[in-house]
């Protein structure tokens, strides 16, 4: 018992003396450490042979608030730990260029406090950003700047796969854009939104220049959070798939859709902003017409104005003075498919607004439109009607009546004034809530498939199943046996 007590104390005074060796005190003027090294705020931007052996260190923790005068490059597997309240503020145009893996946690601040022409975080091609913990990220240039993004994911064609990933508690503001994901071709690009944004431009965009290709497109997952904007929230402009899970959606106009797939299965998509009447779909920024929803078909400098699929199967969309989607010359490229969710717009000198608005400058292309969308709304809840006197044919109006009629399929139930169509409850198989089938997730069609986190079910999940729980039976079993035995 003796040795026994002996070899404990030797044990405990080797991990106190381990424990130590890498315990440094950092003197005057030094702003970060790790475990071997001191950092002041020149080592930390070095971007020469010295800062990758200064950064071998994966854990680099604030001790103060910083203000860093040149970038900070990442091109290794990084933690930048604020600690306890501390800040990291780029001045001069700089911040993060992020080639390898960073990570920032704790609690505190990474700041750009200039009429910054550059983001505060750029991730490229292969890299990796994760937000953690309490962190606020401030893009507040002190001129106004609507065109930088706070965050830019700058990812070439072909190449590893680039991720970035908020937590729900991370803050993000901005009074240029929030988030934009830029390249050509069919970048490899994951973006998992959550926390709290709030942005004068764009919360999130996919670039216009990102084209369609059978796979490999970005994929932004909206998460739990609140995303708001002054002007349109999220611009779906190139080609991407959008899966918009939750969270709270809110600005001007909540989003604009002219290419790429679209899931929307839960959340709130609201529009505060002022109509604006029939907008051109010839520029190169969102219409921010006051519609929760505008599908549109871009124009000629746009790569891909084909392939753009929208499905709705749940979520609360809603205009305040506008429609809850508005369709904009998109003819019949591309296809919209409503199977759940509540769909309410605005009301205007005559009442309630109907749900949806067809527009189109030529008549012959809206009846095409219509003919391609024979099935288009299967399930949902709409406040009043659910399609607006549209034009299909010169000096001819198709009545709501005659849209549904056309372009409804399923059940019609009128209640108060307010209309469902099917059973929006249950899918085809029975499943509800976040077990539902999505459809519009394959990229090479964009007509079916599920959620990029939600796997099929498959024998060999059942032959797992089935395995566990034989293991289960036989560690009971010989449990008993081994007690009975004692």
């Amino acid at each position: 018992m003796k040795n026994l007590k002996m070899f404990a104390i030797a044990v405990m005074a080797f991990a106190v003396m381990a424990t130590n060796v890498h315990a440094i005190d950092c003197g005057a003027g030094s702003v970060a450490k790790s475990e071997t090294y001191c950092y002041t705020s020149t080592q930390l931007t070095q971007s020469s042979a010295a800062a990758d052996a200064l950064y071998d260190d994966n854990v680099i923790t604030l001790l103060d608030d910083v203000t860093l005068s040149a970038d900070m490059v990442i091109s290794k597997d990084i933690t930048i730990d604020l600690g306890d309240n501390n800040s990291i503020t780029f001045d001069a145009s700089h911040g993060f260029v992020v080639s390898g893996k960073l990570t920032i946690k704790g609690e505190g601040e990474i700041n750009s406090n200039t009429s910054a022409t550059k983001s505060l975080i750029t991730v490229s091609g292969g890299g990796s950003l994760s937000v953690e913990g309490n962190v606020k990220l401030n893009y507040t240039a002190n001129t106004a700047n609507l065109t930088t993004p706070a965050i830019t994911v700058n990812a070439p064609a072909s190449t590893s796969n680039t991720t970035v990933t908020f937590a729900s508690t991370v803050n993000v503001t901005s009074n240029g854009y929030g988030l934009a994901v830029l390249g050509t071709s069919a970048p490899k690009v994951t973006v998992n939104m959550a926390g709290t944004w709030d942005t004068k431009g764009y919360v999130a965009k996919v670039n216009g220049t990102v084209g369609y290709a059978s796979s490999n497109a970005p994929i932004i997952n909206v998460n739990e959070g609140k995303y708001t904007s002054e002007g349109t929230a999220l611009y779906a402009s190139g080609y991407a798939i959008w899966n918009i899970k939750a969270g709270e959606v809110k600005g001007a106009q909540a989003l604009e859709a002219k290419s790429g797939i679209v899931n929307i299965s839960g959340g709130k998509l609201m529009a505060t902003g002022a109509t604006s009447g029939s907008p051109s779909v010839t520029g190169s920024h969102a219409l921010t017409n006051g519609n929760a929803i505008n599908v549109v078909r871009g124009g000629a400098h746009y790569v891909d104005v084909k392939r753009l699929t929208i499905n709705i199967t749940g979520g609360d969309i809603s205009s305040d003075k506008g429609y809850a989607m508005y369709i904009k010359d998109l003819r019949a490229d591309g296809k919209i498919n409503v199977d759940g969710g509540s769909l309410t717009s605005g009301k205007d000198s005559d009442g309630q607004l109907a749900a949806i608005k067809i527009d189109d400058a030529t008549p012959a292309d809206a009846k095409a439109f219509i003919e391609h969308h024979a099935d288009m709304v299967t399930g949902g809840e709409f406040a009043g009607d659910v399609f607006a006197r549209t034009q299909i044919a010169t000096n001819t109006y198709a009545t709501p009546a005659d849209l549904a009629a056309t372009l409804v399929e399923g059940e019609i139930n009128t209640n108060g004034g307010n209309t469902t169509v099917g059973d929006n409850t249950d899918d085809q198989q029975g499943n509800t809530g976040d077990n539902a089938n999505t459809p519009g997730t394959t990229p090479d069609d964009g007509t079916t498939g599920r959620l990029p986190d939600q796997p099929a079910k498959t024998n060999d999940n059942i032959l797992v199943y089935a395995g566990l729980g034989l293991v289960s039976a036989l560690t009971v079993s010989f449990s008993a046996k081994r007690k009975e035995n004692n």
